[in-house]
């Protein structure tokens, strides 16, 4: 898949078209997105998803921050998967904030990307303040030779699904619903960074992580795979503002214990794929209630995931009688 970057990298025209935020890329945006592909062969096109840099509502209505479910990197990989052949990304500025609906069909659609056919979603909006509907749409692509074809929406059971209900769940807790309506496990990534090593005091190294600040990270504990260097380990990763080590923490932080594991990857890159949320994050009474918690998360989640990789390395090395508790 090739990624174009603004307007004015575009060489080819005559493609097959699918436009929107597609944040998460969920089972919804998949089912446009493959409509798009799909019809892209059969004419012998290219298929193009047109997406922003950033979100929209987050420019237009920056008073309420909307977190989103992944970056553009991530968006990138997932619509690779799909087998888009071109992934353009329009940088969503005051230029693009303010032209209206007609102007974008015409100045973009069809003189820009010259596009032949678009698929959208049910609840297409676009142009300024989301003022063009999918009538309006059809009546501007008509002037210009395109045709619009309209996917009807994408239920997971009863749940329709939207980017909106997947941001609910996840800080609801509700994972394995989220995942369900990604389609996948939810997953973000970041940069290993020092800690205090107050886990490594405890025989329970952790790495921390510096993730953006435009993603969700959903408090709790959860059963984790681990990705690093296009391997994967098991680990289990805590999500929250550590209330019993510091009682007026005003910063969600993750750590994640990877087990079996002895590299040394500060300032390295890894990526938390999410699998299972095994509890709350809780305030305990004192560290030695937090430790034996810590190990009993861990002997859980050894239980829970029944490939079993690596995990016995870690268990047999903790014992009760041998933690040292630092102030």
């Amino acid at each position: 898949m090739k990624v174009i970057n603004g307007l004015n990298g575009l060489k080819k025209k005559n493609f097959v078209v699918t436009m929107g935020v597609f944040d998460g890329v969920h089972r919804g945006h998949q089912k446009v997105v493959n409509s798009a592909v799909r019809r892209a062969c059969r004419l012998h096109l290219s298929s193009m998803v047109v997406t922003f840099d950033l979100h929209p509502r987050n420019i237009i209505f920056s008073e309420k921050k909307i977190y989103l479910l992944s970056t553009l990197k991530q968006k990138e990989k997932l619509l690779r998967d799909i087998g888009v052949d071109v992934m353009l990304v329009i940088n969503f500025d005051r230029k693009v904030v303010n032209m209206t609906h007609e102007t974008f069909v015409r100045e973009i659609l069809w003189k820009k990307i010259g596009c032949k056919e678009i698929f959208v979603g049910y609840n297409f909006g676009f142009g300024y303040k989301r003022t063009g509907n999918i009538n309006d749409l059809k009546k501007e692509g008509k002037k210009y030779n395109i045709k619009v074809n309209i996917i009807s929406p994408f239920k997971v059971g009863n749940l329709l699904v939207s980017s909106t209900k997947i941001r609910q769940l996840l800080q609801e807790g509700k994972l394995d619903i989220a995942n369900s309506l990604l389609g996948y496990r939810y997953k973000f990534s970041g940069i290993v960074v020092k800690g205090k090593g107050i886990g490594m005091k405890w025989n329970i190294p952790t790495a921390n992580l510096s993730c953006s600040k435009n993603v969700i990270l959903p408090q709790g504990v959860y059963l984790a795979d681990v990705f690093y260097k296009a391997r994967r380990y098991g680990g289990i990763v805590n999500i929250g503002f550590r209330p019993t080590l510091y009682s007026k923490a005003d910063k969600k932080t993750v750590e994640v214990h990877i087990f079996g594991f002895n590299k040394n990857i500060y300032r390295k890159k890894i990526e938390i794929e999410l699998i299972k949320k095994i509890r709350d994050e809780k305030k305990f009474n004192n560290k030695e209630e937090l430790v034996r918690q810590m190990i009993k998360d861990i002997k859980g989640a050894q239980k829970k995931d029944k490939r079993n990789y690596l995990f016995k390395m870690f268990t047999k090395k903790v014992k009760y009688d041998k933690i040292k508790f630092h102030n």
